[in-house]
């Protein structure tokens, strides 16, 4: 036995050394009998938890030793039989905790990385037009110039989507809201300039804003003269790529090319293609004087030739006359493409003349899908392939091609008409009908969008509303394709005096200009008179009145197609039946 110098306890367990009430260190105590004397047996059953105790009467008078409460111990084989080996526990529910860990961390370290990734990593810019700062009106063709080349340039990068040309320009003149503007456009980033010359002096502010927290994540200042205005242009495409991605060394190329190396010649040309696409005959007459002065300077200069090329074709039938237009639009694209095979804006140009004046189909594909292959960012060739394809009768390809163009450029009315225009004539009226609403919120003053309206409802029987969209689109402009569509109308609704009333006056028009006869054909066919209708379709033919072409699958040609004249016109037109 021992026993605990400090508070009595007597423990029987002569392996334990130290006291377990007070930690005292125990001592050997001979005094058995004492100890057996006040040890008390319990006869109960074997428990579990703490040993049970119970305090005794002192019987000890020695008068060496204080009194104290006797503890009362278990005997021995009582203690063995309460005491149980602890159960070996097991590791793999440890193991299992830890590899969840493990992923839940990894998970979390992922999302953290893919949003610091897409935060950091710019995917997509706007190039909003460049302010002119000079206070000259006449170098506005500079700023708004620098900024299509910039778009041009940065649009041959793979990975970096640009925002078109048509997108950006509506916001030209308009106090800039970043958030609003990248929310609409869906864009990452914009980025924004100002342009000042003063004489020979150019100075060009450029920056790179986060629209959500309006921060500059870049910005320079260039400053150079106006004989140095090409190598300032790739500086800022170069500039700002490298900021937003690594160039290789073939992306650099795309990107820096230049068509001519001469200055004067390249501003001419950002001059005639500011004039040629206001698209009146003003802007027209001073588009084409320019690409010619810049011609002059560089008659290498392939991109100049494209330009006259597309000046001359969108002249054609509204200020010109096919005869005239279209042979020079061919000829301007042919010379851009012997400077140039590569350049997509030729072969679109070379496609669109195929279609339009030689009635060469085939090749007009060809080129459509060369032009594609060589700029796949570009919506107007979209507009115009998927219009071909539409006049043949390929609508769902057109539509396709259609609602390609619209993705790239989601902000521009025109395009967003073009694919009202090709649910129409694939006869899918409900489709076109959905469409309207939104493209007039994108701008109601595209003519087009009233155009396919009224068609639209017309088929569909609502005479009413049709002619109320066509007076709308002919308020728009003073297009003789719209009144021709106003007299199908009217005839379709029984009023045919106005129906007649409306083709008089067209036919009086063109003793003064020229008229797309095509629509006159197209009136006289909702009056139900066919002669006088493909009478007037002989004379399209002559003249090459692109509009000639929907003879095929416009829906206000329907009323011609059992007559036995229609299908050799398909024929002379080098239409499928």
């Amino acid at each position: 036995m021992k026993r605990c110098p400090q508070c009595n306890r007597v423990e029987s367990d002569i392996s334990l050394t130290y006291c377990r009430v007070d930690g005292a260190a125990l001592i050997q105590d001979s005094s058995a009998a004492n100890e057996e004397s006040g040890t008390m047996r319990f006869d109960s059953t074997p428990i579990s938890g703490e040993v049970p105790t119970n305090v005794l009467a002192p019987t000890i008078t020695d008068p060496g030793f204080r009194p104290v409460q006797q503890t009362t111990i278990l005997p021995t084989q009582l203690a063995k039989e309460i005491t149980r080996p602890l159960a070996k526990r097991k590791r793999w529910p440890l193991i299992v905790m830890l590899v969840a860990g493990f992923a839940v961390v990894a998970m979390v370290g992922a999302y953290l990385y893919s949003r610091t990734k897409k935060t950091t990593t710019i995917e997509s810019i706007a190039v909003m037009p460049f302010v002119n700062e000079s206070g000259n009106a006449d170098l506005e063709y500079l700023s708004d110039g620098m900024t299509e080349s910039l778009i041009n340039s940065l649009s041959q990068l793979p990975n970096l989507q640009i925002k078109s040309r048509s997108s950006v320009f509506r916001y030209k003149g308009k106090e800039i809201d970043p958030k609003k503007i990248a929310t609409e456009l869906n864009v990452q980033s914009l980025l924004i300039g100002r342009i000042t010359q003063r004489g020979d002096q150019m100075t060009l502010n450029v920056e790179l804003i986060d629209p959500a927290t309006e921060n500059v994540l870049w910005g320079n200042k260039y400053e150079r003269s106006s004989s140095q205005l090409i190598a300032l242009q790739n500086d800022v495409a170069r500039d700002v790529s490298n900021k937003v991605t690594k160039l290789s060394s073939a992306d650099e190329a795309k990107l820096t090319k230049s068509y001519t190396t001469n200055p004067e010649a390249y501003k001419f040309f950002l001059k005639g293609r500011y004039f040629s696409r206001q698209f009146t005959l003003d802007g027209f007459k001073t588009g084409v004087a320019a690409f010619n002065q810049a011609i002059d300077l560089d008659p290498n200069y392939a991109l100049a030739y494209a330009g006259l090329s597309d000046a001359y074709f969108y002249a054609s039938t509204v200020h010109l006359q096919p005869t005239e237009a279209l042979p020079k639009a061919e000829e301007y694209a042919r010379k851009a493409l012997e400077h140039d095979e590569s350049l997509a804006a030729a072969h679109h140009s070379i496609a669109n003349v195929k279609a339009n004046y030689e009635r060469d189909f085939s090749a007009a594909k060809r080129e459509f899908e060369r032009a594609v292959e060589l700029d796949p960012h570009d919506s107007l060739t979209y507009y115009d392939y998927s219009y071909s394809l539409a006049i043949l009768g390929e609508n769902e390809r057109a539509i396709q091609l259609a609602e390609r163009g619209a993705q790239l450029d989601p902000q521009d009315a025109q395009i967003a008409a073009n694919v009202i225009g090709t649910y129409v004539l694939a006869r899918r009226y409900d489709d076109a009908l959905e469409r309207a609403a939104p493209t007039i919120k994108l701008d109601d003053k595209v003519w087009w969008t009233y155009y396919w309206l009224g068609v639209a409802y017309s088929e569909k029987g609502m005479h009413d509303k049709a002619i109320d969209s066509l007076q709308i689109a002919a308020r728009l402009d003073d297009s003789t394709l719209i009144r021709g569509v106003l007299a199908y109308a009217l005839a379709r609704a029984g009023r045919k005096a106005e129906a007649q009333r409306v083709i008089d006056d067209l036919i009086a028009l063109s003793k003064s200009k020229f008229v797309s006869q095509s629509t006159i054909a197209m009136g006289y066919a909702g009056l139900g008179d066919k002669d006088k209708a493909f009478a007037w379709l002989d004379k399209s033919y002559e003249s090459h009145d692109e509009a000639i072409y929907w003879t095929k699958n416009h829906p206000m040609f329907e009323p011609l197609r059992d007559d036995p004249r229609y299908k050799p016109m398909l024929k002379r037109l080098n239409l499928p039946e």
